[in-house]
């Protein structure tokens, strides 16, 4: 007697094992589809800050660049020039970080144009560059090719630390 009721005990234990198991599988089964979409939105969040971070590390890495090769300051325009041009600077302004930006004004007067040009890129060339932000040409009576060229440069130069 004693033996048949562990029995039907037995089987009792069984049947509510089998039945939570059903109620865990039901269970299952009517999450998984809003934990397979949280898992999708995390993933397609993740990638974002993926491809955010790899812009982050390329703009550090520009910028880390750019801040050693700001380590002197900007060519002498004069010196590209030499006696052919007016070489006035315009502005500095103190920017954010320890920067300035030099703002020159050049005119060429009664210059080939390619002379300007090659004035252009040698001014380019330099490290930190500078940069053509304005142009003008006028051209002359008297040349063909040749004329007054005003030029506006804009240099950037690491002045003091800060971030």
């Amino acid at each position: 007697m004693a033996q048949s009721r562990f029995k039907y005990a037995g089987l009792w234990l069984a049947a509510a094992m089998l039945a939570a198991g059903l109620l865990y599988s039901a269970h299952t089964v009517r999450i998984t589809p809003r934990r397979i979409r949280s898992i999708r939105q995390k993933q397609d969040v993740l990638l974002q800050m993926h491809d955010l971070q790899k812009i982050a590390l390329a703009e550090q890495a520009a910028v880390r660049r750019f801040e050693d090769d700001a380590s002197a300051r900007p060519c002498s325009l004069k010196e590209l020039a030499g006696r052919r041009a007016d070489i006035r600077q315009r502005e500095s302004v103190q920017l954010a970080g320890g920067w300035t930006l030099y703002r020159t004004e050049v005119v060429f007067n009664d210059t080939p144009f390619d002379a300007a040009g090659d004035f252009i890129a040698a001014a380019e060339a330099c490290r930190p560059p500078w940069r053509v932000t304005e142009c003008q040409f006028s051209a002359s009576p008297r040349a063909p090719a040749a004329g007054t060229v005003t030029l506006m440069l804009e240099a950037l130069e690491k002045t003091g630390g800060g971030q």
